[in-house]
């Protein structure tokens, strides 16, 4: 887990670089490439059972990878289609998607890895089924992805205080 969120907090800086290199016309083809490598880095912990613990934290690192290009310029986008006095509501929303969603994948995830076990499946199968259950999930992202409307960066009004 530590290699993922390393490797998701060095892209999430280093995107933010290139976002404002490129003044945020690159934003689609990196969510649509952090969705990429999402889906290969779970795909290769989904076989995590079958290989080793090296192979295992290589596929941490690259959907850590991927969550930092994804995560971060989705967020970007969601802020940038705001319209004025928008913006409590995006962040909100936001934040909402952010805790809500990996609970309830941890969750389902944990009920398949019991109902397999309760099966009598072994932990290995249970957790490789719970793994493909997330690439189904990250493949339904990447369909979301495609709808992601193109916007040309605008300066937004910066928010001064007062007096």
């Amino acid at each position: 887990m530590a290699s993922a969120a390393l490797s998701w907090c060095i892209v999430a800086i280093l995107q933010a670089r290139w976002d404002a290199a490129d003044q945020g016309r690159g934003r689609n083809k990196r969510i649509i490439a952090g969705i990429l490598l999402m889906l290969v880095g779970i795909a290769i912990m989904a076989w995590v059972p079958a290989l080793n613990v090296a192979t295992a934290i290589l596929g941490e690192i690259v959907a850590g990878i991927g969550i930092g290009l994804a995560h971060t310029t989705s967020g970007t986008v969601a802020f940038s289609l705001s319209k004025e006095g928008e913006s409590g509501q995006v962040s909100g929303s936001l934040q909402f998607a952010d805790s809500f969603t990996p609970g309830v994948a941890v969750g389902i995830g944990g009920a398949i890895i019991a109902i397999n076990q309760t099966a009598g499946m072994s932990m290995e199968a249970g957790i490789t089924v719970a793994m493909a259950f997330n690439l189904a999930l990250v493949l339904l992202s990447l369909l979301a992805s495609g709808r992601t409307k193109q916007v040309q960066p605008t300066a937004k009004p910066s928010l001064q205080m007062k007096s």
